[in-house]
């Protein structure tokens, strides 16, 4: 048996057969001319923990057109991590979501879909082994000076993991 840190479910079983024993002077027969065999069942009880899903945070400064006067979409990564890997694949669903209210001087600022960033979902899917996935979400400049501004990226539905922190802030 060799330690990992691998998920690999509950438990996990085995089997050992001992087929035609022989003992060191002659092999061992019963009664009737046979040999003797043995199967023996084992199971492993998985002390690895389930994996948990989290996503990162992602901070941007709001630049607003490059020096040609062009505005550029830019991306911001979110990083989604498994804390062990799994020997099964891993699915977890995403989506961006419009950022509540954070109060500077009074004002709400929110980060709208098609002003501040681009809508974004999809599924990640981690094959065995695997214990790391980027989402990028694509920021769109503007000219207007503004305060933080923020939105979401939230995982849902995952499938062979847990979601620890399923909540990536992005400013």
């Amino acid at each position: 048996i060799i330690g990992d840190n691998t998920y690999e479910g509950r438990f996990e079983q085995f089997e050992v057969e001992l087929d035609n024993l022989v003992s060191p002077a002659e092999p061992v027969f019963f009664a009737d001319g046979g040999t003797v065999s043995f199967k023996v069942k084992g199971t492993i009880v998985e002390d690895d923990k389930p994996p948990e899903l989290s996503i990162s945070d992602y901070v941007a400064e709001d630049k607003g057109p490059d020096a040609s006067g062009v505005a550029e979409n830019k991306p911001a990564k979110f990083s989604v991590r498994l804390s062990n890997p799994s020997k099964d694949f891993v699915t977890v669903q995403w989506k961006t979501v419009d950022g509540a209210a954070f109060e500077a001087i009074g004002q709400p600022q929110y980060a709208t879909t098609g002003s501040d960033y681009q809508v974004g979902s999809g599924t990640l899917i981690f094959a065995p082994g695997q214990i790391e996935k980027t989402i990028t979400v694509t920021l769109l400049d503007d000219t207007l000076d503004e305060y933080e501004e923020r939105f979401f990226v939230e995982l849902f539905n995952s499938h062979e993991a847990i979601i620890a922190d399923g909540h990536g802030v992005g400013v």
